[in-house]
């Protein structure tokens, strides 16, 4: 598949660092943000994630909410005004040993949702870093089926002055290559730029 393009602009750091001094506390639970740009397709791996064993077009559209090249994030039970579904978001993003544990997935009615779990590191602001390994991923759309892979890969290369992952919140470039629809036997690469904000902070 090939790479992903996305523009890359420069935003202030507090757009993503939410709610970080007291005035901000509230005993009124807040409600979880999510842009996603999800792709799922064939890829350039022959005879593993290629035409042969996808039946998606390469770069194929599958879960679109909000722009997270430019910071549009959409509430958990708002409608996205692209398609007029409902868009839900389920996310944790809490401490765990050298970085955090995450478990975000953003569901856009009934056209199909994306799933990521797994441990990050934070962002070092080197965008030559090593990719984080071994996360989770699903892709999932009731006209396709679901597509998982357990040994995905996560990056913080489309902005790296202002991707990473704190407390509540996460902000990363995802790719499964070989995302696999285990029933039909079917395997295609899936890639994702994702945000999750105002998550919960406990597991």
């Amino acid at each position: 598949m090939k790479s992903l393009k996305y523009v890359s602009i420069l935003i202030p750091l507090s757009a993503f660092v939410l709610c970080a001094t007291p005035a901000c506390s509230s005993d009124t639970p807040s409600t979880a943000r999510v842009s996603l740009a999800s792709y799922l397709g064939a890829g350039t791996q022959a005879g593993v994630n290629d035409s042969s064993q996808c039946p998606l077009s390469a770069q194929s559209p599958w879960v679109l909410i909000g722009d997270p090249t430019n910071t549009t994030s959409v509430s958990d039970g708002d409608t996205d005004s692209a398609t007029g579904n409902t868009v839900s978001v389920n996310c944790k993003v809490y401490p765990e040993t050298d970085g955090f544990h995450v478990e975000a997935n953003a569901k856009l009615g009934v056209q199909g949702a994306v799933t990521i779990s797994g441990h990050f590191t934070a962002n070092t602001g080197d965008p030559s870093a090593p990719a984080l390994v071994n996360i989770g991923g699903d892709f999932s759309r009731a006209d396709t089926g679901s597509f998982t892979q357990s040994t995905c890969t996560a990056t913080y290369t489309t902005n790296p002055q202002y991707m990473g992952v704190a407390a509540g919140r996460i902000w990363a470039d995802f790719d499964c290559p070989t995302a696999t629809y285990t029933s039909q036997g079917k395997t295609c690469e899936g890639k994702a730029t994702f945000k999750f904000e105002i998550c919960s902070e406990t597991p």
